[in-house]
């Protein structure tokens, strides 16, 4: 138990660093502005590199692990007798609010608000067999991958640039912290439609979480099958695993390097991004087996430990410093130095979590989460030796 437990929570803050070195380009440029680097520059290598190993990935694998996390809570409930239906929802409800507070404070960007609207789709899934779920993710899967199928349509024109893009880059370097919130809700209708576009939020999330429903479909799958119970009886699978997404995912990644084709750019955009995080689950998985890298290790389940905090730490970080309410650094920096700063908050995230840890049972975002989740107060301090 205590392994899964530890695997889990190093994946997690694995993939909190790979979220953030995506997530980095859009606090620099906002979500619809990108620069085009040119060969052979150190940003467009860096830029390359950041979109074959991370973009799509690491958001893949973070709705996988919260596929699993909702079959353990689940198997929490039943192991204590509780019923679980409530304190599911109870969940949900306070993902759903941390998703608001931190899309309209904070940031626009944020996942947490779908992961709570999908959530409630999900509870169709919460009693059905691990074969039915895989069937369900399965045929969903297959599904979104075929709509990726790229349609060359004439018919569309698009405007060099869009308004959203001219109001967007206008707020994130001129605009006031609440021309921000406005910006958040309302996009570039600031005095128009504010009802419709309330419903827009939500609906949005919705959205976005159908988009990720087949990986969150998975996790349950895995965590129904109860594999990472017994991860030492499943070594020579976990290999044979390995082996096929890494095989599977590099080879239509370097295809779509040199080929322009329809078929691979469906392949890319509906396969890979699942075939990455499973590799990267997997590798993971033998690094811990094989004793390897334990100190890095310590770290990243540290920041797992803490996900939510430090995801949204994240994004009060990066907002202050590129955003024109702090530091005012948006569009000021390239690919390189966007990695660079990448690296230095997360490593700075490691050592506080590390920290806190010490201190403290869990992280704060988190003790409210679990309070209101159990509505029983949680050990927050820990107590001095």
């Amino acid at each position: 138990m205590q392994q899964r437990i530890e695997v889990l929570d190093i994946i997690r803050g694995f993939s909190l660093l790979g979220i953030l070195v995506v997530n980095m380009t859009y606090f620099k440029y906002g979500f619809e502005s990108y620069p085009e680097y040119e060969l052979p520059s150190l940003d467009f290598l860096i830029e390359e590199y950041i979109n074959f190993f991370a973009v799509g990935n690491f958001i893949t694998l973070f709705s996988f692990l919260f596929g699993i996390s909702i079959v353990m809570l689940q198997k929490r409930a039943h192991t204590h007798q509780e019923s679980f239906f409530p304190i599911y929802f109870r969940r949900i409800s306070l993902l759903i609010l941390f998703g608001l507070i931190h899309t309209i404070f904070i940031w626009d960007g944020d996942i947490l608000l779908a992961y709570g609207m999908i959530g409630i789709i999900l509870t169709m899934f919460l009693n059905r067999k691990p074969k039915t779920i895989f069937i369900w993710a399965s045929f969903i899967f297959l599904l979104y991958t075929a709509f990726s199928y790229p349609i060359d349509d004439e018919s569309f024109e698009y405007d060099d640039i869009s308004e959203y893009e001219i109001t967007e880059a206008e707020v994130h370097i001129e605009g006031s912290y609440t021309e921000h919130i406005k910006f958040r809700v309302f996009d570039e209708h600031y005095e128009e439609k504010p009802t419709q576009e309330w419903i827009e939020l939500f609906t949005d999330a919705l959205g976005w979480g159908f988009t990720l429903l087949p990986n969150l479909l998975f996790g349950m799958y895995v965590g129904k099958k109860e594999w990472l119970y017994n991860l030492s009886n499943y070594t020579q699978s976990i290999w044979k695993v390995w082996i096929w997404s890494a095989t599977l995912s590099f080879s239509i990644k370097i295809i779509g390097l040199f080929l322009e084709h329809p078929i691979v750019t469906m392949l890319h955009d509906g396969i890979t991004p699942l075939s990455m995080a499973i590799f990267y689950t997997t590798s993971i998985i033998l690094f811990v087996q094989h004793g390897q890298m334990v100190v890095v290790s310590r770290y990243f389940a540290n920041v797992g430990k803490m996900c939510i905090t430090n995801y949204v730490m994240q994004s009060l970080i990066t907002t202050t410093l590129f955003y024109s309410y702090g530091f005012s650094l948006a569009g000021k920096l390239g690919a390189f130095y966007g990695l660079l700063l990448t690296i230095i908050i997360y490593t700075a995230q490691a050592f506080f979590s590390t920290y806190w840890l010490t201190k403290f049972y869990i992280g704060p975002i988190e003790y409210i989460w679990r309070f209101g989740t159990y509505w029983k107060r949680p050990t927050f301090i820990r107590k001095k030796q």
